[in-house]
């Protein structure tokens, strides 16, 4: 067995010797193994890759330092309730109908007379009243020649059906169904054309142009059935 030189330990030293080996010693066991004569060339190459592989392992059977620890993950900042949002405004519902309270007994009769008297259909009279129901001065939704009284908007909205019926049997329009009696719903549709313009000046939310069908659904559960 080769003895060790300058400090080097020899080939198969316990593990411990190994790590002894500082830095400086190695370099100076290197200067002698290389310092040989010729003749000693290959032991001194045999020496020196011996020791390179044993100073490798025992390199490699050093325990590695302990990693630090990834830091965790920034904390993401507290969300924020965002305040809801108001609900939009509600919109009224073209396909609901809400009728006017029952009329008293003394609207009732009333409506009666003034129908008889200018010969239009009272059902209709009375449905147009439900279908405008105005305040006090407008119930039937009089407004373009002054009717201060319940009597003057019923008279005058008499009037304009009966006016109106003229006019459309004038233009070859069929006013009353033969079958049951009762207004078309071709003359409805015109009379509230005339009654109630989409687009009026008067209008502005454009309600107008619900009238018709509001009209001939009010008449259909106010006329008595054939």
């Amino acid at each position: 067995m080769i003895q060790g030189v300058n400090g080097f330990v020899p080939f198969g030293a316990p593990e411990s010797a190994v790590r002894r080996i500082d830095g400086r010693g190695f370099s100076a066991m290197l200067d002698a193994v290389t310092a040989k004569t010729p003749a000693e060339d290959g032991l001194a190459e045999i020496l020196q890759g011996s020791l390179r592989l044993k100073l490798l392992e025992a390199l490699s059977r050093v325990p590695r330092s302990a990693e630090a620890p990834a830091p965790p993950p920034a904390a993401a900042p507290p969300a924020v309730d965002a305040a809801p949002a108001p609900p939009p405004p509600a919109q009224p519902d073209p396909e609901a109908i809400v009728l006017a309270p029952p009329a008293p007994k003394g609207e009732e009769a009333l409506i009666q007379e003034i129908a008889q008297r200018t010969g239009v259909d009272p059902a209709f009279l009375n449905a147009l009243r439900r279908a405008e129901n105005g305040r006090p001065g407008r119930e039937f939704g009089v407004l373009s020649i002054p009717a201060p009284t319940y009597e003057n908007q019923a008279q005058v909205a008499a009037e304009t059906i009966r006016r109106n019926a003229e006019r459309f049997e004038r233009n070859g329009g069929q006013v009353v169904d033969p079958g049951s009696g009762r207004y078309t719903e071709e003359f409805i549709r015109f009379f509230s054309s005339r009654y109630a313009p989409v687009g009026a000046e008067n209008d502005p939310t454009g309600l107008n142009r619900y009238h018709a069908r509001n009209l001939i659904r009010l008449y259909g559960q106010l006329a008595p059935k054939a």
